[in-house]
């Protein structure tokens, strides 16, 4: 259940700031920042999407990539 709550938490996020988020009132470096936060949410959550499908038996099926490996993913803190 936990693992739901954080990926629908790190979407709920993203979305909420996406649309306070206006890039014409920051720095070029604090919107640089801000989409590197919004990757690091969207990564957390593929992650706990894929410990979830580690969890009930499903991770054989889930197609992995050199950039989205499950190996790579396990070590960003689940």
């Amino acid at each position: 259940m936990r693992e739901i709550w954080v990926r629908t938490t790190c979407h709920a996020q993203v979305k909420t700031t996406s649309q306070r988020f206006s890039p014409a009132i920051v720095s070029q470096s604090a919107s640089k920042d801000f989409y590197r936060l919004q990757g690091d949410l969207y990564s957390y959550a593929q992650t706990k999407l894929m410990r979830l499908a580690d969890l009930i038996g499903f991770d054989h099926n889930i197609e992995t990539s050199p950039c989205n490996s499950y190996a790579s993913m396990l070590t960003l803190g689940t």
